[in-house]
């Protein structure tokens, strides 16, 4: 059989436009086609801030055409990526993710386009149906309206361990108008999966009495294992690699989170965008010394910070 030379095969059919290889050649000497229009024209570049991602931490992202209503009602996809409805009622739309079995949920947001004073739902589920429970659900209505679209966290103010063997998470989305001034781009969920990792049934303080730290300044010896709002052991053992935390200021910008008596790596591995005055929290492994503490590099302009341990990893 013949040896096929693909670099002749490639050069005959740039010189005959595209045509050995049936494909159509574009018009004119543009080395791109025009932006698509009409009903699949994306829409105008949003304001987003780049996503975040926490170290340790695992994203999958959904994009709106993924998500179906659970009726039977009308919906639309507009650039072929948010869904919306055309007409008609609205109702919930659901998309069911694929987290593995003994993950902890810890991030979920929405990014959706909404120019209506009534707002919209989110939610994050998670459905267990031998006991008909739910306890995890998180539930927001954004009322915010913009022009453009806008990523709306639904950070779990519980974190929660799936159990794939019993029932599933799943995300929800709920128009409350008809048409384009309501619509879904999609929506990102991270989870951790660390083995070894202890969950409390509730959070314990180690850091945050309501003062405020200055930009640039150290938080040195933060002691994870014992309590600040109430004396006490948090939960933590001395020993453990890391605490589990909820770690949370009202501004964004970055952090350095290292452990006691080591050198500042210089590495921000908390990082927010959002707006001044709102609580900013990300969940996240807070690596600490033999004894159970930790330091913090505060890289922002001065807010008060807070660190919630939820849980350690020996």
């Amino acid at each position: 059989m013949k040896r096929i030379d693909r670099r002749q095969l490639l050069k005959g059919a740039a010189a005959a436009g595209g045509a050995a290889l049936g494909v159509e050649a574009l018009a004119g000497t543009t080395a791109f086609a025009a932006p698509p229009s009409g009903p699949f024209a994306p829409r105008a570049v949003s304001n987003l801030a780049p996503p975040v991602a926490t170290p340790g931490t695992t994203y999958k992202y959904y994009n709106g055409t993924g998500f179906h209503p659970m009726s039977n009602i009308a919906y639309n996809w507009n650039g072929g990526i948010a869904a919306y409805v055309p007409s008609g009622g609205t109702d919930y739309f659901v998309k069911d993710v694929e987290i593995p079995n003994g993950a902890v949920v810890t991030e979920c947001s929405f990014d959706l386009f909404n120019n209506d004073a009534s707002g919209v739902d989110i939610y994050i589920y998670h459905w267990i149906p031998s006991t008909g429970a739910s306890p995890d659900l998180q539930i927001a209505t954004v009322t915010t309206l913009a022009t453009t679209i806008q990523s709306v966290a639904l950070n779990p103010t519980t974190p929660f361990t799936v159990d794939t063997t019993m029932g599933n998470v799943a995300l929800y989305w709920r128009p409350h108008v008809v048409g384009l001034n309501q619509q879904l781009y999609g929506a990102r969920v991270g989870w951790m999966l660390e083995p070894g990792l202890t969950l409390f049934p509730d959070p314990r303080r180690c850091l945050g009495n309501g003062a405020t730290t200055p930009a640039e300044a150290f938080i040195l010896n933060i002691d994870a294992t014992q309590k600040v709002l109430a004396a006490g052991p948090t939960g933590v053992p001395a020993g453990a690699k890391a605490a589990f935390c909820a770690v949370q200021a009202y501004q964004p910008g970055i952090m350095t989170l290292y452990p006691a008596g080591t050198p500042d790596t210089g590495i921000a591995n908390w990082s927010v965008f959002g707006s001044t005055g709102q609580l900013q929290l990300l969940y996240m492994m807070v690596p600490l010394d033999s004894t159970g503490k930790f330091n913090i590099h505060n890289r922002f302009t001065g807010k008060q910070i807070y660190v919630d341990v939820w849980g350690y990893v020996v």
